[in-house]
C-alpha cells in the first residue's frame, strides 16, 4: 500500500478563475499547483450610457455605479477583462514554482487516494483531485465525462456548451476617433472608452448553432463580420467602420457559447467557470459567476481539509456535491437572463424593434429602482473567503455573506 502523501490540488487553466482558486487555495494553506497548455500565464466604470444606433447621441446616462457604492461600501473600479488575468498572475506567491506553462493535459487517472494528470509531454502530476478551469473548451470536462461514463455507463451532460453567436473583440487607439473616456456605450457594438483606448465587442446570432468547439477562423470572415456592422453608430461622429480603421488586427474572433452542466464533478474531478456554466458576454456576467464559484468550491475544500486533512473520495464527493447546490441557483438565474437579453438584441421581430427602438433607449433598467433589484438579487449575495478575516467595507444594504472578524 502506497504511503500516503500531503493533499495537493491540481488546476487545469491558468485564467482569471483558475488563478484566483490559487490564490484562495493558498491563503487555506492548501497545496497546489496550476498547468496551462500555453506557453504563458496571464496572456469601475463610473459612467454608463446608452447610445442612439443610428445617430450616436446619449440617449440615457446610468448613475447605476454610484447606486452600487452607496448601497454596498465599494467603488467600482475600471479593469479590462483581458487585464485580470495579468494582474491575479503577478500577485500570486510563488507563481514560478505554482504555475507549469505547456502542459497540456491529456489523460486523467483517479484511484482511491488520489488522482494522475497525463501531460502531452510524458511528464505525469500526482494530486489528491483535479480541478477543470479550463474554459468552455474544457479538456478536463471530457475527462470527467469519459470517467463518468466508464463508470456508469450513461452520459453525464446530455446538453452540450451551444455556440448560438459570434463576434469580435479588439481594442482601437482613441487618439483619432476622441470619444467620450470613462464611458460604456451598450449598442449593436459595446464600447468601452478609457485609458487612451476604445474596448469594443459584437455579437451576431450564427446561422446555423452548433455545439461548441475550437474553429479555425481566417482574417477575412472577420473582416467580413465588421464590414456588416459599420454602418453602426457606436457614439456621436463615431462609426463602427472608424472603430475598426482604428484597430490593431490582432482581433479576436468570439464564439459565444451558452451551456449549464447537469453534472459538476464526479470521483476526484470537478469543474468550475466557463468548464460547467457558459453566459454569452451579453450581460457581462460570465466572469463573475466564474470567480464565485471558485470562492465557493474554495471554502468547501477549506472546511472539508480542516476537519480530515485527507479525505476518503466519498468525502470529497459529498463536498463536490455542496459546491453544486450552492452555486447552481444563482448561476441558472443569471444563464436565464443572459439567454432572454441576447436573443432581445439579436431578434428581428416587430415586439423587440419596439422595443428596444422606442422604450429601452428612454429607460435606465439597470438604475430602476436606484439599482435595488440587482443589489438585492446579485450583489449582496457575494461570496467571500470564508477562512479569510479581513474588515469589509458596508454601505445601506448588509451583506449575506460576511468574513470572519479581522485579528
Amino acid at each position: 500500500m502506497a504511503d500516503k502523501t500531503p493533499f495537493r490540488v491540481i488546476i487545469v487553466g491558468a485564467g482569471a478563475v483558475g488563478l484566483y482558486l490559487g490564490y484562495a487555495l493558498g491563503l487555506a494553506n492548501i497545496d497546489y499547483v496550476i498547468l496551462e497548455r500555453k506557453e504563458s500565464a496571464a496572456a469601475g466604470m463610473r459612467n454608463k450610457k446608452r447610445t442612439d444606433g443610428f445617430t450616436g447621441n446619449v440617449l440615457t446616462t446610468a448613475r447605476f455605479p454610484e447606486f452600487m457604492e452607496r448601497r454596498h461600501g465599494y467603488p467600482f473600479v475600471p479593469i479590462v477583462r483581458c487585464d485580470l488575468p495579468r494582474i491575479l498572475y503577478h500577485n500570486l506567491p510563488d507563481k514560478e514554482t505554482r504555475i507549469k506553462t505547456s502542459s497540456e493535459v491529456v489523460a486523467i487517472e483517479t484511484h482511491s487516494t488520489g488522482v494522475q494528470v497525463h501531460l502531452k509531454t510524458g511528464a505525469v502530476e500526482n494530486g489528491s483531485l483535479v480541478i477543470g478551469a479550463d474554459g468552455v473548451h474544457s479538456k478536463i470536462r471530457s475527462e470527467l465525462e469519459l470517467l463518468y461514463k466508464a463508470a456508469t455507463g450513461t452520459d453525464a451532460n446530455v446538453a452540450p456548451m451551444m455556440a448560438n453567436f459570434n463576434g469580435v473583440i479588439g481594442r482601437a487607439s482613441n487618439e483619432d476617433l476622441r470619444t467620450e473616456q470613462n464611458v460604456l456605450s451598450r449598442l449593436a457594438a459595446r464600447r468601452q472608452s478609457f485609458n487612451g483606448e476604445v474596448h469594443f465587442a459584437t455579437i451576431t446570432p450564427v446561422p446555423d448553432p452548433k455545439p461548441a468547439v475550437r474553429q479555425r477562423v481566417t482574417m477575412q470572415d472577420v473582416e467580413d463580420h465588421a464590414a456588416s456592422l459599420g454602418h453602426v453608430v457606436v457614439c456621436r461622429g463615431v462609426t463602427f467602420k472608424d472603430l475598426w480603421d482604428n484597430t490593431g488586427k490582432n482581433t479576436l474572433w468570439k464564439l459565444n457559447q451558452e451551456g449549464l452542466l447537469t453534472r459538476w464533478h464526479h470521483d476526484r474531478i470537478a469543474l468550475v467557470g466557463d468548464a460547467v456554466h457558459k453566459s454569452t458576454s451579453q450581460n457581462g456576467l460570465e466572469l463573475n459567476l466564474g470567480l464565485q464559484s471558485a470562492a465557493s468550491l474554495a471554502n468547501e475544500l477549506q472546511s472539508l481539509l480542516e476537519r480530515d486533512p485527507l479525505p476518503v473520495t466519498s468525502a470529497i464527493d459529498q463536498a463536490f456535491s455542496r459546491y453544486q447546490r450552492t452555486r447552481e441557483e444563482e448561476v441558472q438565474f443569471i444563464l436565464r437572463m443572459g439567454r432572454k437579453m441576447v436573443r432581445d438584441s439579436a431578434s428581428k421581430s416587430w415586439g423587440t424593434w419596439l422595443w428596444t427602438r422606442l422604450m429601452l433607449p428612454w429607460l435606465d433598467i439597470e438604475s430602476f429602482g436606484y439599482g435595488i433589484i440587482t443589489s438585492l438579487m446579485m450583489i449582496r449575495q457575494g461570496l467571500v473567503l470564508l477562512y479569510v478575516p479581513f474588515i469589509g467595507k458596508q454601505g445601506s444594504m448588509a451583506w449575506k455573506n460576511k468574513p470572519l472578524p479581522a485579528l
